[in-house]
């Protein structure tokens, strides 16, 4: 069995580690992890060089790059310049959705209810709230468990990985 070192293909959702090393063969494919509804990359605001030579560098990276909409192919290209300069560069970004959100949408509905333990006649909401660069905590804006009640539905919050700690969940009434 090979070990996380040798693997061929690496799927990454977030920037790698500063300590990675393509091993020879190896391949990255970036999913990101979400719809760039705010700024992101080269798109921050304020010129910041290191930031920027940052930015390049990393998306150097990645062999390609999957978007889950042309918007978000057009965006993520640019803001993490991974279309290159004038085309120069360009490497591919593939416009085949998202696994995890599609499911969602196109998926089996009964079982997806069933995995959350979700009843067919309970309306659902999905409240995604981010991460904010000039936060330390997520922008959260709405209290969960007061929308579920004066919603008369069940609130399923994902949260961003900047912000949520691993395995801990967010619980509560509705």
């Amino acid at each position: 069995m090979a070990g996380a070192g040798a693997a061929r293909l690496l799927v990454v959702n977030e920037w790698l580690r500063r300590r990675f090393t393509r091993k020879p063969g190896q391949k990255v494919l970036q999913t990101w992890h979400g719809t760039p509804l705010k700024r992101l990359g080269l798109h921050r605001p304020g010129f910041d060089p290191r930031r920027m030579a940052a930015v390049v560098k990393e998306s150097r990276r990645w062999d390609v790059l999957l978007a889950q909409n042309v918007y978000g192919a057009r965006v993520l290209g640019r803001a993490y310049a991974f279309l290159g300069l004038l085309g120069v560069g360009s490497k591919p970004i593939w416009v085949e959705g998202y696994p995890r959100n599609d499911a969602l949408v196109t998926g089996d509905a009964a079982a997806v209810r069933a995995s959350l333990g979700i009843r067919s006649d309970e309306r659902v909401i999905l409240y995604a709230p981010t991460w904010r660069d000039d936060r330390e905590e997520i922008v959260d804006f709405v209290d969960p468990e007061e929308l579920a009640e004066q919603a008369d539905a069940v609130v399923l919050v994902r949260g961003h990985s900047r912000t949520l700690l691993p395995g801990r969940d967010a619980t509560g009434r509705g």
